[in-house]
């Protein structure tokens, strides 16, 4: 894990400067009109800037966490609307995580049912990321005090991980 963390080191500020590029050449930041429609949006950005987000947040750095990933969430929106997609829902994921580490259960919450009914659809119920997901649900539902709908969500993720683990 520290290897990972060293090279996410080295590339996190060009990784910044990459998600604040694409922001000013997209929208005018004060008038929020979009100046560059010829921009083309890509999968691949959204990616790296969720994967940027989640090691943003794991070195305690939430907010700058949590804008990379609203910013990686706004390209899949403009790229994939409403269609499930595993970037779009590992992003969703991200988000939720941090909402539920800020006590946030009600928003972690809308955002892991997104999830949930993304990574179900595009990866399947026994997948370890759709586990993931449940997990993240269950702990929501846990700060929102309602224990058969935790329980429910936690038998599941436990299901997942013990099916992949054969």
């Amino acid at each position: 894990m520290s290897e990972v963390f060293a090279k996410c080191r080295r590339w996190i500020p060009y990784v910044l400067s990459l998600e604040r590029n694409y922001k000013r050449l997209t929208h005018d930041l004060c008038q929020g009109e979009v100046v560059a429609d010829s921009l083309e949006l890509s999968e691949d950005l959204a990616d790296l800037l969720g994967h940027a987000g989640w090691y943003l947040y794991e070195i305690g750095q939430t907010a700058t966490a949590t804008a990379i990933l609203l910013t990686a969430r706004k390209i899949c929106e403009d790229l994939h609307g409403e269609t499930p997609n595993a970037t779009t829902a590992f992003i969703y994921t991200n988000l939720s995580y941090i909402c539920n580490a800020n006590n946030n259960f009600e928003q972690a919450i809308k955002l892991d049912e997104i999830a949930i009914r993304f990574r179900e659809v595009v990866l399947g119920e026994n997948n370890v990321e759709t586990g993931n997901s449940y997990t993240n649900y269950a702990i929501g539902l846990a700060g929102l005090d309602k224990p058969e709908e935790r329980h429910e969500y936690f038998e599941k993720a436990v299901r997942v991980q013990e099916s992949s683990a054969e």
